[in-house]
């Protein structure tokens, strides 16, 4: 291809023509250039900003209209590109511009069905429904939303073929259209909802719902929607923010068949205590959101459509004539300061006994995001295990009440007062069963150590080697190899383990890297457990200096501790280490197998700062007697710095919510004195400082943002609230 050839500098090229010509007050010129630009790259969002800004200025409403749905064809959903969701609001602008609201809803293949003609009410709230064949679901979800105190519902039916249409034209209180068109093509519906709105909403508070969802917020089981938006109208808030909480049933899909005399919470009444994989803040199209990912798609199906599996809505808001709902209504372009610090939730019911036809369907119609990206995803998953249990006591938690939701920081009441506080999310700590069967017991030479690690990762094989090789010179051992679905097919050819035992523990569950070592660490049968990372080879002096401790016949240890300073991540409050000099610096926790059950593993919903809240755990039990082997001194010189590009487990704030949650079920399982927890957050908002430094530096000023907005809502000292807001500042100016 030669320079003139090339579509960039084609379209580089044209831009900077339309751009002479638009100054020079030609705008037709000007037009075709920028025509010119966006033929020759499509993507180019900028030249087709500028086209319009130009056809607006000469009132050429038909213009923009053509040129904003020749765009959509190209790019029809959010997720294909970022700016579907005003391109869509500036053509429907230019069609009601040329022929009002109808002409909008022509264009949108929009049919009239039932009770079209009404007129809103200034104090009624406003449901909002797309469906496509949700007829066994749709009895429960109006009533459920009745109860609340919705007043009017507006359903668009997309193409439905079991009776859902009649049923909605029998109940008086909806307002039915129909359409046969895209639901991709209209930005995953988001152009319906905006043509409803610009028709019925004159300042309404709405409410944006799926077929299969109830939307519930705090104490909704007592006050309804009037009460919960008056509260919002009092606080400036313009939109409360939600996220999916997917509901299931006690066994497998075929098992929960919808019932129409049973309610949707009885036939679906669990879901995941650890109810997110990832999390973000301040993200979305304009970064003013709060985002998380995962739920128990994630467990079930894997995380290959992480991406897809998007929890957050903003279901309920104020409409305003300049809204712009984007994504469907997973964001809005509200500016922070009117978006709700409360949360609700849409319990999400998809998950019956017709979930694999559905998930079959839509990946074959490929109507939602991506071309049904997540679709087809789980209908990959579905060809492997075609009936899946949801259920699984370890994950499972059965729905009480909103104030349940609550305790487990997943609803967020919308006030401030000290009578309902803002939780956190709560941190769950899985049990570990008795020891059973532990292969001593039968053979005393037999399994000293257990080893757990997880068969994952291009460098398994050298890991493995080096797990084995940690164990040269240490009594008969087992390692236990975790293999989730994830790994399923990286099974490896096994080395030879010598006098040593390689034992798989498998599962079908997609799991993350902490459950898939609370699974290994619960399989284990030796005495002692240790959990191998990526420096297992540095470990073998270590097991042997712990040995020599653990086989003193005047010591009583529980568990032996390898102490360096990513241990005293948070300041571990131990006795004078013992001394005794190790090879490689290293950091472990080992710990006696019979003493687990009362310890618990790896607090499964904290990530980065996991090691330091178990090996808290560990150090704070009554009674426990605790070996300490010193690795490296700790420098109290600059920390050391962060990766230039940290994992996303660092990012946003996620690593200082962490360690906040960290901090705070420790000081309550430990009885933390206040001046020790006060310590451990100051030196959380330092951790915290270090990070947005970083991040400034990066460029990533979105997520330095996250890290202060995250770490002003603890209960810092106010020099270490001071000193953060200057220092980010300073290094923003």
């Amino acid at each position: 291809m030669t320079t003139a050839e090339n579509p960039l500098v084609i379209a580089h090229n044209a831009i900077s023509m339309a751009r002479a010509m638009r100054n020079l007050g030609r705008p037709a010129r000007a037009v075709a250039k920028y025509d010119e630009a966006i033929a020759a790259l499509p993507e180019f969002i900028e030249a087709l900003d500028e086209c319009l800004a130009v056809l607006e200025s000469t009132g050429d409403w038909q213009g923009i209209a053509d040129r904003c749905a020749t765009w959509v064809a190209q790019f029809p959903d959010h997720a294909t590109h970022a700016d579907a969701d005003r391109i869509h609001a500036r053509r429907i602008n230019a069609l009601c511009a040329i022929g009002g609201i109808d002409h909008a809803f022509d264009a949108y293949a929009m049919e009239p069905i039932a009770r079209t003609d009404i007129t809103v009410g200034s104090d009624e709230i406003l449901a909002v429904i797309g469906l496509r064949d949700e007829l066994d679901r749709l009895p429960h979800v109006l009533d459920h939303h009745r109860r609340l105190g919705v007043n009017r519902f507006l359903v668009v039916d997309n193409g439905s073929t079991d009776g859902s249409l009649e049923e909605l034209v029998d109940q008086p209180d909806t307002v039915v259209w129909r359409t046969e068109g895209s639901y991709r093509a209209a930005n995953c519906g988001a152009a319906w909802w905006d043509l409803l709105l610009r028709r019925y909403a004159r300042g309404n508070w709405c409410l944006i719902i799926d077929a299969d969802e109830y939307f519930i917020f705090p104490g909704w089981e007592t006050r309804g929607l009037h009460d919960l938006c008056g509260n919002l109208d009092a606080r400036g808030a313009t939109c409360f923010p939600a996220v999916f909480l997917d509901m299931y049933g006690p066994g497998r899909l075929s098992d929960a068949p919808i019932r129409p005399d049973q309610d949707l919470l009885e036939t679906f009444p669990y879901f995941d205590r650890n109810w997110y994989r990832m999390r973000r803040g301040l993200a979305g199209p304009r970064f003013n959101l709060l985002n998380h990912w995962g739920g128990v798609r994630a467990r079930i199906f894997g995380d290959r459509a992480m991406d897809s599996y998007l929890l957050d809505k903003v279901p309920l808001f104020r409409h305003q004539a300049e809204d712009v709902l984007l994504s469907g209504n997973h964001w809005i372009n509200r500016p922070s300061d009117q978006i709700s610090d409360g949360r609700g939730v849409l319990l999400h019911f998809k998950y019956d006994a017709g979930f694999a036809m559905l998930i079959t369907r839509e990946a074959e119609r490929g109507e939602h995001a991506g071309g049904a990206r997540a679709y087809k995803r789980i209908a990959d998953g579905l060809e492997v295990e075609a009936d899946p249990q949801f259920f699984d006591p370890t994950y499972s938690v059965r729905y009480e009440n909103s104030e349940q939701l609550l305790r487990y920081g997943i609803l967020r009441t919308e006030t401030a007062d000290a009578h309902a506080p803002d939780m956190r999310e709560q941190v769950a700590i899985p049990e570990i069963p008795e020891v059973s069967g532990i292969i001593s017991e039968t053979d005393p030479e037999h399994a000293f150590w257990s080893v757990v690690m997880l068969a994952t990762g291009a460098d398994f094989s050298r890991r493995l080697d080096a797990t084995l090789r940690s164990l040269d010179g240490e009594p008969p051992s087992e390692v236990v190899l975790v293999i989730t679905a994830d790994a399923s097919d990286l099974l490896p050819t096994l080395p030879d383990s010598g006098e040593h035992l390689i034992r798989l523990e498998t599962t079908h569950l997609h799991l993350t890297e902490l459950e898939a070592l609370n699974h290994g660490i619960a399989a284990s049968r030796g005495r002692w457990v240790k959990v191998a990372g990526d420096d297992s080879d540095t470990h073998r002096s270590a097991l042997r200096n712990a040995r020599a401790i653990i086989e003193d016949e005047n010591a009583d240890f529980d568990a032996v501790i390898i102490d360096d300073p990513s241990t005293a991540l948070l300041e571990l409050p131990l006795d004078p280490p013992l001394d005794l000099p190790l090879d490689l610096p290293v950091s472990s926790v080992l710990i006696r197998r019979d003493c687990l059950p009362r310890v618990g593993g790896f607090a499964t919903t904290i990530e980065a700062a996991t090691g330091w809240e178990f090996a808290q755990r560990v150090v704070g039990g009554d009674g426990r007697r605790i070996a300490v082997i010193p690795g490296a001194p700790a420098v109290d010189a600059v920390p050391p710095r962060l990766p230039s590009t940290p994992p996303a487990s660092m990012e946003f704030g996620v690593d200082i919510a962490h360690r906040l949650n960290a901090i705070t079920l420790v000081s309550a399982r430990l009885g933390l004195e206040p001046d020790a927890v006060q310590r451990l957050l100051d030196r959380c908002a330092t951790d915290a400082s270090n990070r947005i430094v970083q991040d400034i530096e990066r460029g990533s000023i979105g997520s330095a943002l996250s890290v202060l907005t995250e770490i002003l809502r603890a209960e810092i000292s106010d020099d270490s609230r001071h000193a953060l807001v200057n220092r980010f500042s300073r290094r923003l100016r």
